[in-house]
C-alpha cells in the first residue's frame, strides 16, 4: 500500500502529524536566537595616505595614482576607485566574495611597501582599513555640560569611560567632540613691518619657546633625578615673545593672545561631547 493511501485511509493520524510539525516548527521560531548585530566583513579595504600642504590635483599625480599602480598587481582585485581631496588620498579595493581579508590585506602591505620610498617627503605612511562590523560604533551618546565645559572631559572619563570600559563584552570607548583649549594670536600688520617681520618668525618663536625637552638624568648619592626644560605655556599671557637679540624684537605690542575653548560640532543647539560604545 503507497503512502498516499495510508493517508486517505487514515485522515485523524495524518492530520496529528502535520499539527505537530507545526506545533514543533512555531516552537523552534520562537526559540531561535536572534543577532541583532551579527558579524560582517564585506570584502574591502580603504588605504588612507595624508599629505599635508597639498591641493588635491596634487595628492592624486603624486599619492593616489603611483599607489593605484602598486596595488593593481594584489590578486582578487574585483576594482579599485580612489578618492583624492586636499591633504588626504582614500584607495577603496573591492576584492571577490570568499576571499581572506587577512591574507588580502598582507598582500595590500607588500605592494604598498614597495612604492612608499618614492612617495613625496611630506607624505606619511599609507593606512590600511578593513571593514568589519566590530570596528563599528553600535551606540553613541551626547552629553553636554550646563556649567563649565573645561572639566566635561574629566567628568566623563571618571564616570562614563571608565565604568563602561569594565562591562565585559565592551571592545572599546571613544570620547571624542570634548572642547579643547585654543590659543588665538592677532598680530598688527603694521607693527610687524615696522620691525621687519614675519608671520612665519613669529611662529617659530612661539614654537621654540613651547618645548618640553628631557635633558637626562643627575646621580645624587643612590638617587637618580630625571630632567627636563619645562617651557609649555599654560596661560596665553606666556606665549608674547619676549624682546631679544638683533632680528628679535619686542613683538608683544604686534600681537594679542587670546585662549578660549574650541568644540568640534554641535547638537540640538549645544556644544556636546559624545562618547561612542564598540562591542
Amino acid at each position: 500500500m503507497s503512502i498516499y493511501g495510508s493517508a486517505v485511509k487514515n485522515p485523524v493520524t495524518t492530520i496529528m502529524l502535520f499539527v505537530g510539525v507545526i506545533v514543533f516548527g512555531i516552537y523552534s521560531f520562537i526559540k531561535l536566537p536572534i543577532d541583532f548585530y551579527p558579524e560582517m566583513e564585506y570584502p574591502a579595504i580603504m588605504v588612507f595616505t595624508s599629505y599635508t600642504g597639498a591641493n588635491a590635483s596634487d595628492v592624486e599625480r603624486n599619492i593616489s595614482e603611483p599607489l593605484e599602480n602598486s596595488l593593481n598587481t594584489v590578486s582578487d582585485v574585483k576594482q579599485i576607485s580612489s578618492v583624492s581631496r586636499d591633504n588626504v588620498s582614500v584607495i577603496t579595493l573591492e576584492f571577490e566574495f570568499g576571499v581572506s581579508l587577512d591574507a588580502a590585506a598582507n598582500d595590500v602591505r607588500d605592494a604598498l611597501s614597495l612604492i612608499t620610498s618614492f612617495l613625496p617627503e611630506g607624505a606619511e605612511d599609507p593606512v590600511i582599513f578593513k571593514f568589519s562590523t566590530n570596528v563599528m560604533p553600535i551606540l553613541f551618546y551626547a552629553v553636554t555640560a550646563g556649567e563649565s565645559y573645561a572639566g566635561l572631559e574629566n567628568e566623563l572619563e571618571e564616570k562614563v569611560v571608565n565604568p563602561l570600559n569594565r562591562i565585559e563584552g565592551v571592545a572599546a570607548i571613544t570620547l571624542f567632540g570634548v572642547p579643547t583649549r585654543e590659543v588665538t594670536v592677532n598680530i598688527d600688520p603694521r607693527r610687524l613691518e615696522a620691525y621687519n617681520l614675519t608671520v612665519e618668525q613669529i611662529g617659530s618663536v612661539l614654537g621654540s619657546e613651547n618645548l618640553n625637552m628631557p635633558l637626562g638624568s643627575m646621580d645624587m648619592g643612590e638617587m637618580s633625578y630625571p630632567l627636563r626644560v619645562q617651557g609649555d605655556h599654560d596661560l596665553p599671557e606666556a606665549a608674547r615673545p619676549e624682546e631679544g637679540g638683533q632680528g628679535q624684537q619686542r613683538t608683544g605690542h604686534e600681537q594679542q593672545c587670546v585662549g578660549r575653548p574650541q568644540a568640534q560640532f554641535a547638537w540640538c543647539g549645544q556644544r556636546p561631547s559624545a562618547p561612542e560604545r564598540k562591542q
